[in-house]
């Protein structure tokens, strides 16, 4: 079962972004700046516009695409489309993830685009799975 392996990428790769928006942004403000209450707010352009973005990005995606996942795993409702699905959002995230850090805007569209194509057949898995279709 793939998808239980795309739940917990799914994870990780908001993890990964956290981390290195958060390493970033220690690096360019100081260690000092991660103890304050933020107050003054994080620079929007440049790398640590894009690793916010991704970080804000990756949770979106990953509460649209857990959901179904998890319904069609504990259902035991696993399909060939269920897979595919879950290999798709798992490889096009990665690919998302990395072309945004780089500012490759060519890359990340269509990345975010197999996403969502991945997150929409999960959906209609999970679907078919809860109605009995």
């Amino acid at each position: 079962m793939f998808e239980q392996f795309a739940i917990l990428a799914a994870g990780v790769l908001t993890l990964a972004a956290v981390i290195v928006q958060h390493l970033h942004t220690v690096t360019t403000r100081g260690p000092g700046f991660a103890l304050t209450n933020r107050t003054e707010a994080l620079d929007r352009t440049g790398f640590s516009g894009r690793a916010t973005r991704t970080v804000q990005n990756s949770v979106e995606s990953s509460v649209m695409f857990v959901p179904p996942a998890l319904i069609v795993l504990l259902s035991g409702q696993s399909t060939g489309l269920s897979m595919l699905a879950a290999q798709a959002y798992i490889v096009s995230r990665v690919v998302f993830t990395l072309a945004y850090w780089a500012g490759i805007a060519r890359l990340r569209s269509p990345a975010w685009a197999v996403s969502i194509a991945a997150i929409l057949a999960m959906n209609w898995t999970a679907l078919t799975a809860v109605l009995d279709l």
